[in-house]
């Protein structure tokens, strides 16, 4: 079985789509060019020298650049290599992510340049389409662990009830929690990643 499962806690259901998506698939007849020329992302990512201590790892600082016709963002990673860390794997769960948001893929892409998993950022957006809307975020790992996922971890939730995939309704959940109203927690499960090397 190779599918990802988009699960909505607040309404108690879920979408199985089969892997690789293909979000034009879902969409109005003429949509998905227009999709692409609004919401195709320019990504860049340039490796620095600078290194620091974050927790107990050696991180080095990366930086990247995003931006689309709606959003600009700029951030600073903090990247370690991991050697329990299937980095092949990683980055096929990344790009399968990365193709639920229009325009991302390519980006997903570029990501690959950082060989390595990003343990702190700091990123700013801003959406001049909002106003002077900026969004400040700040992530920051404090452990890794190396772990056997329990039996059913990767299946829908018991008593879920399967629905058809909406990608309008997917958009309009997504802005709603871009902007922080109506927030709803929505989990991304994949069940299966492709063998390494």
């Amino acid at each position: 079985l190779n599918k990802l499962f988009v699960i909505d806690h607040n309404d108690k259901t879920y979408n199985a789509l089969d892997l690789p998506v293909k979000l034009e698939d879902f969409m109005p007849p003429g949509m998905a060019d227009q999709m692409k020329m609004m919401m195709t992302f320019e990504v860049t990512v340039t490796p620095g020298d600078e290194t620091k201590a974050v927790g107990d790892w050696s991180a080095k600082r990366f930086e990247m650049k995003m931006t689309s016709k709606l959003m600009a963002m700029d951030a600073v990673m903090w990247v370690v290599e991991h050697p329990d860390l299937d980095m092949v794997a990683f980055y096929a769960m990344y790009e399968h992510m990365a193709s639920m948001q229009p325009g991302m893929v390519d980006a997903a892409k570029e990501m690959r340049k950082v060989n390595g998993l990003v343990v702190e950022q700091q990123a700013v957006m801003k959406m001049p389409m909002m106003g002077d809307l900026s969004i400040n975020t700040s992530e920051k790992m404090t452990s890794i662990e190396k772990l056997e996922a329990p039996e059913g971890t990767y299946d829908p939730p018991a008593g879920y009830t399967e629905e058809e995939f909406d990608f309008m309704a997917s958009m309009q959940r997504r802005y709603r929690e871009t902007i922080g109203q109506n927030v709803r927690r929505v989990t991304f499960r994949a069940t299966t990643m492709p063998p390494a090397g």
